[in-house]
């Protein structure tokens, strides 16, 4: 991610956005991304600069949302990211990152409707809590 940063979009100065992944080992946790006009680095340890923005994911949700598979709204609307921050910062955040190259190539998504691994189970239960809120919602604003 760190070579895919629109420099243009970035606030002046020094910016610092910590990452915090969910479901990793407590020392491989937290990382920090600082953004100056002409650079960026990636740190795992605290490079001790004000954090300007903080990302709660997953490492799923971020590799989908860096390859184009998941909108970072749709991310942010289903609980898998939450971003804090000062309310411009973190509407702006979105537009530092440049989707991977990679984000153009289409490809198939397998039928996992016979698939019994735990992840597929969660994937079909998480599926359907989401449209069950989702009609939730509808019913609740008829």
């Amino acid at each position: 991610m760190h070579r895919n940063i629109d420099h243009d979009a970035t606030p002046n100065g020094r910016t610092a956005v910590q990452f915090v992944f969910a479901v990793v080992p407590a020392d491989t946790r937290a990382w920090w991304l600082v953004i100056t006009p002409d650079a960026a680095d990636v740190c795992d340890d605290d490079p001790c600069h004000a954090v300007s923005v903080t990302v709660h994911t997953g490492l799923r949700p971020m590799t989908e949302i860096w390859h184009g598979a998941l909108a970072w709204s749709d991310a942010l609307r289903s609980g898998a990211l939450e971003v804090l921050g000062p309310a411009g910062l973190r509407r702006a955040l979105p537009l530092w990152f440049k989707l991977s190259a990679f984000a153009a190539v289409q490809r198939a998504r397998p039928d996992r409707s016979e698939c019994r691994a735990p992840s597929c189970a969660d994937a079909r239960l998480a599926a359907t809590r989401r449209a069950a809120a989702h009609s939730c919602m509808i019913t609740e604003r008829s």
